[in-house]
């Protein structure tokens, strides 16, 4: 029989955990020629991937299976076997020749050769089937070339693996009475649905909220557990490459790390390296992951008891009171929930595992791992591909129960939460670094001494010692002459007046008066102050007078006398010192302003370093003062409506046990409705100019602007806010037009009766001010508000005066003027005329904070040390309360609802919807409740409760079930839907790869 080789088929591996990519392929060689002990083999592309038969021992199919390769034909490989013994000669001998490659199937060109050991191979021509053409070459199916895409095990090969971890959702559905029925109202207003209003609403709690008529005040929460399951491991994509050169050894230190280094490079006087590190995630592990990506959703209500937190879903209104129907909208909603988590919280580890290699050529003290490889051959290079582990982890999802449950509408839930206000205590400045000036005094009066000398002067005759010694009087017709008595009838006089020029006075000074005359005990009188000699001094001459009363020059012709005259400063040297020490003072106060400024600026950059850096509360705490902040408006809404009492009476132990008997308060749940569903803005009203901010930071001026106080800084603490308002000039005509507003500060008291001027627009405008009457700076301020200027109106506080311009558009800048009054004053425009400006409530950032939280740009009211969820229930425009109604109190629960909401829409009648149960046919809204209630009590029911948690928890007895096609419409207590999530590991495997040195792909 001449030889013939047949494609049998491929059979799976028959060990436990081989994968399903490879297969195991068998051949059959059938002919006379096959003689005992001779070698037979197929000739397969090398490029097919051929698994070594020593990889696996218990597969009786590959005993006595060899792989070699051709040394002289590149691309050949043989798979073969030794034939047996048995057969007789000349009878046709069949050979089996199996071996493990790629599942795949693909077609291409066999040979045939057999050896006998110390032989060469030898080609052998063959047929594929009885009766056929041999050939040296056959066309047969064989394994497709290359390695397979390897996507693990199949997940029927993990039955009954245990879950090695599980987390509890839930989904919430409001009933409605039916959208579709409420569309009736509008074509018959007659009905008793139209007839629903604020007055006779069936939901007295929601008025605020819902529509009249369209929510029902109870709910499903349909409640589903997810699993997770461990399953096999596989290397992944490469992580590194290394090269080994023949003979080499190279040592690898594999570095692991959770963490994304942000560097930034900072340079003062030299080069500094800051780095920031910043953590993605710190989880390893799919369940960690969404545990804490609930955490921080804020469209999650969560429920809390024992210490387990249970995320809530919020899904579409159902129309349907049905509980089928729920389940199976439940599930879809609770299907893409799910998927979408875990893809985004897998993506995001993987993300989280970052391997860096480093090869070195001496060994370091260092904890990381490190790793020989070491390259044996002494004529061929090694390449190493590292590769990470990746782990296959089986999701399952599955209904655990369904409960019904109260529905309400809490308005402005978050007004009543207290918020932390961080106590940051700023530093004054250090002013010793600033001399404070020392001020001038004022001029002093100034007595200089002037030597006045008196001559003898006698009448018609030179000087004569003999008359010198005589005594005279003042002349009884002249007093200007003095006569001596003794020689009666003789004219004998001398010169009594006498008047001398002064000296230039001091400069800045002025002559005021003489203060003394000292004539040093001669005998003699005198006058400088007598009427006829007034003025005495002669100021405007720069002279003074004498003239003696009484004199004996006791033979001298000349007496001195020494005045004493007195010099006070003139007003302009006055003013000099005033001006020098007000100007020394401005410069100081500008140098302490300045210090101020920057003290202030470095703490709200501090300021805002800190409140970034703040860390939130725990979202435990956080969620559990919401929670008792939403009960609280709860019972006070039920005060209102008189189901609670109201304080002072005694405390309510029954109704509060009442509604623990009905409701699982500690399990109540709340969605947080965004806020752009309040009619209003959050902070009405609109930011303008005098919106001000919460992180005001003070003008760099000499004196605060009019208006306002200097913001103190020493001692004092800095707000936990964010903003400020910054001003937008308007670029379009939608902004309207402002008035231009002037402000006058009035900063001295008169000194002088006179008039100020006031100019507004260029219209000048004086008014008199008298020091007698108007005493001080806010006397004039008074004055002034109190006077009526045309085109404008006045307002202002104290010192301060306020110009409002009674007509839109640019003016003339204001102005004042104190004249000669004293009265001095500022005035500056703080709103100029004209077009109008945008005003916004800005946050302030750094380039060290880190990002502004959720709701800046917005104008929300933040939380420093609360977390996204917070800041959303603080700004929110209401938030829906979902109570769980206790398992078994349904009918008793519905009864006090009906009490408390009402009763008018439970006698609608109820719409049927597709997939209800026949028995809500025909029956009224509250009729179909009661059915729902009871089928929750008889379900809930310890009884049949009991059997249903142990369907729950079936999982955990039998393991992992295979669900055929990986979903299919949720059931009550089924699984429902499975998917297959992989995630790396910060495990690396090092693999030999070979290349193609001509194609460069990897053989």
């Amino acid at each position: 029989m001449a030889l013939m080789v047949s494609f049998i088929g491929t059979s799976p591996i028959p060990t436990p955990g081989a994968s399903a990519a490879y297969k195991i392929w068998s051949y059959k060689i059938e002919g006379n020629e096959i003689s005992a002990g001779q070698r037979w083999a197929v000739a397969i592309p090398s490029t097919v991937h051929v698994q070594d038969p020593s990889f696996f021992p218990d597969v009786a199919e590959l005993k006595g299976i060899f792989i070699t390769q051709d040394p002289k034909t590149p691309g050949r490989q043989y798979v073969g076997r030794m034939a047996p013994s048995s057969g007789g000669s000349g009878s046709s001998v069949t050979l089996s020749i199996d071996f493990i490659a790629p599942a795949r199937t693909s077609s291409g060109d066999m040979q045939l050769f057999k050896s006998t050991p110390g032989d060469q191979w030898v080609s052998m021509p063959f047929s594929p089937k009885e009766g056929g053409t041999p050939s040296h070459t056959q066309y047969l199916p064989l394994p497709a070339p290359g390695a397979p895409a390897y996507t693990g095990r199949p997940v029927f090969d993990f039955v009954g693996t245990l879950p090695y971890a599980s987390e509890l959702f839930g989904v919430y559905q409001p009933l409605a009475f039916s959208l579709s029925c409420l569309s009736s109202a509008a074509v018959h207003p007659e009905s008793m649905l139209a007839e629903l209003s604020p007055e006779h609403n069936a939901r007295t709690l929601s008025d605020e909220a819902a529509p009249t008529g369209v929510l029902s005040p109870v709910g499903l929460v349909n409640l589903f557990r997810e699993y997770f399951f461990e399953f096999d491991t596989f290397l992944g994509k490469p992580a590194g490459h290394i090269w080994v050169s023949p003979g080499g050894t190279v040592e690898v230190i594999e570095t692991s790390t959770r963490r994304t280094l942000v560097e930034k490079v900072a340079e003062v006087s030299e080069e500094i390296s800051r780095k920031t590190e910043e953590s993605l995630t710190d989880q390893d592990d799919v369940v960690d992951a969404i545990k804490e990506d609930n955490s921080n959703d804020t469209k999650l209500g969560v429920s809390a008891t024992g210490g387990v937190s249970t995320p809530i879903y919020h899904a579409d209104v159902s129309a349907s009171f049905s509980t089928q129907n729920t389940v199976k909208r439940a599930s879809e909603a609770m299907h893409k929930r799910t998927r979408t988590q875990t893809a985004k919280v897998t993506s995001e580890i993987k993300r989280n595992f970052r391997t860096s290699f480093k090869t070195v050529t001496e060994a370091t003290d260092t904890s990381s791992r490190r790793y020989i490889l070491q390259n044996t051959s002494t004529t061929e290079l090694v390449n190493y591909e590292m590769r990470r582990k990746m782990r296959k982890v089986g999701v399952q999802l599955q209904h655990v129960g369904t409960r019904l449950c109260w529905q309400v509408y809490i308005g402005d839930p978050g007004k009543n939460l207290g918020l932390g206000d961080m106590v940051h205590v700023v530093e004054g400045p250090d002013l010793t670094v600033i001399r404070k000036p020392e001020k001038l005094p004022a001029p002093a009066d100034k007595e200089v001494p002037f030597r006045f000398v008196v001559e003898f002067i006698h009448d018609g005759k030179g000087p004569d010692a003999d008359e010198a010694k005589l005594p005279y009087r003042p002349h009884p017709q002249n007093r200007c002459r003095g006569i001596n008595p003794t020689w009666p009838g003789d004219d004998d006089t001398i010169d009594f007046c006498f008047e001398k020029k002064l000296p230039p006075p001091p400069e800045g000074y002025a002559l005021s008066r003489i203060v003394s005359v000292d004539h040093h005990g001669a005998q003699i009188s005198y006058t400088y102050d007598a009427d006829d000699l007034y003025p005495n001094p002669d100021i405007q001459n720069n002279k003074i007078k004498l003239r003696l009363t009484n004199v004996n020059f006791q033979g001298k012709f000349s007496l001195p006398l020494d005045f004493t005259l007195l010099y006070v400063p003139t007003k302009k040297a006055k003013e000099e010192v005033d001006k020098r020490n007000v100007e020394a003072e401005d410069a100081y106060k500008k140098q302490v302003a300045q210090l101020y400024h920057e003290a202030y600026g470095k703490a709200v950059r501090e300021r805002l370093r800190l409140v970034s850096s703040m860390r939130a509360r725990p979202a435990e705490d956080l969620r559990s003062e919401e929670r008792q902040s939403v009960f609280r408006n709860l019972i006070q809404r039920l005060q209102n409506q008189n189901h609670y009492p109201k304080f002072p009476e005694p405390l309510p132990y029954l109704e509060s046990e009442q509604i623990q008997q009905f409701f699982d308060v500690d399990e109540m749940l709340y969605f947080v409705a965004p806020e752009f569903w309040r009619p209003g803005p959050v902070s009405p009203p609109p930011p303008t100019q005098n919106s001000v901010g919460r992180y005001p930071l003070p003008p760099e001026e000499d004196e605060p602007l009019c208006g306002t106080k200097q913001l103190p800084l020493a001692g004092q603490t800095v707000a936990g806010w964010y903003s400020r308002a910054d001003e937008y000039k308007a670029t379009n005509s939608t902004i309207a037009e402002v008035a231009e507003v002037a402000c006058l500060t009035i900063t001295a008291a008169p000194t002088t009766a006179n008039n100020i001027t006031i100019t507004l627009n260029g219209v000048n405008q004086n008014v008199a001010v008298d020091p007698a009457v108007q005493m001080t700076a806010t006397d004039v301020a008074t004055l002034i508000r109190g006077t009526s200027f045309s085109g404008w109106t006045t307002g202002g506080t104290g010192a301060t005066v306020t110009f409002t311009a009674t007509s839109t558009g640019p003016k003339t800048d204001a102005t004042y003027s104190a004249g000669s009054t004293g009265a001095a004053g500022t005035m500056i425009t703080t709103i100029q005329g004209g077009p109008g400006s945008e005003w916004r409530v800005n946050y302030l950032i750094t380039e060290q904070t880190q990002p502004a939280p959720m709701g800046s740009s917005l104008g929300w009211l933040i939380q420093i040390d609360g977390d996204e969820r917070r800041n959303e229930f603080l700004n929110s425009a209401w938030v829906k309360a979902i109570l769980p109604i206790r398992p078994g109190q349904e009918d008793a629960a519905l009864a006090w609802l009906t009490q408390v909401e009402g009763e008018e829409a439970l006698g609608l009648d109820y719409c049927y919807q597709e997939g209800d149960p026949e028995d809500f046919r025909g029956k009224k809204v509250g009729q179909v409740l009661k059915i729902v209630a009871e089928q929750l009590k008889k379900s809930n029911s310890p009884i049949t409760g009991t059997l249903q948690t142990l369907a729950s928890e079936k999982v955990f007895e039998t393991g992992f079930d295979p669900l055929a096609g990986g979903f299919r419409p949720a059931s009550p207590y089924e699984v429902f839907d499975q998917w297959i999530e992989i995630l790396p590991t910060d495990q690396v495997a090092a693999v030999a790869v070979r290349y193609d040195p001509k194609t460069g792909q990897q053989i």
